[in-house]
Order: structure tokens, then sequence, then C-alpha cells
């Protein structure tokens, strides 16, 4: 799989990354950060444990860097998701969640098939 199709494939914006890096070669090392990085989890617990505040920091947290990855669709679902946890509405935040949930693991295989 190439870059171009693993962002085809997760509804990103692939121009937008290699006008942001340059180069394609390194999206990976980029990928591998933020598939690194505990936001998502952060995410599951708030959710979990009824937790706003931890949930909307792990949420807006997400958004933000799944838009720095130009991950289009991840970022949408993370600022809708965001929006509800900012208003304090965890029923609406767990709504949307499941999308999210699906979103996030469609990346997250997409960029393994990517590496492999």
């Amino acid at each position: 799989m190439t870059a171009k199709e693993f962002y085809d494939k997760i509804g990103g914006n692939y121009n937008e990354i290699i006008g942001r890096l340059m180069s394609e070669d390194i999206i990976p090392k980029f990928c591998d950060i933020f598939f690194e990085n505990d936001c998502y989890q952060q995410l599951l617990d708030g959710m979990n444990e009824k937790n706003v505040d931890k949930a909307f920091r792990a949420a807006h947290t997400l958004k933000g860097i799944s838009a720095n990855m130009a991950f289009t669709q991840l970022t949408l679902i993370s600022s809708a998701i965001t929006e509800c946890l900012r208003a304090g509405d965890m029923d609406g935040a767990s709504i949307i969640f499941p999308k999210l949930k699906r979103e996030y693991e469609k990346a997250e295989s997409a960029y393994e098939e990517l590496k492999n």
C-alpha cells in the first residue's frame, strides 16, 4: 500500500500532508508518533469512566493531532465529540463515540497495511 492509498482508505487528505511534510518518505515516522500517542486510550478511559474533563482533554488532543496528520474523517469526528464534551454533553459524545472508534481502528489497521 502506498501512502496515497493509505490516505484514500482512511478519508484523509494526501495532498495536505505532502504539502506539510514535503516528502512521502517521512509519513510513516509521523504515523508512528500519532499511533503511539495515548490520547485515544485516554479518551476510551474517559468515556468508560464518564469523566467529561478527561474525555474532553483526550478528544481535543486527538482532534489536533488528527488535523496535523490530515486525517480528515478522524478530525471531523474528533471535533464533533470534542464539542459535545466541551458542553458537558456526555450523552451526545456517547452517541458519536462508536463512529470515532471505528474510524480510529480503520486508520490503525490501514497503517499496519502501509507498514507492511
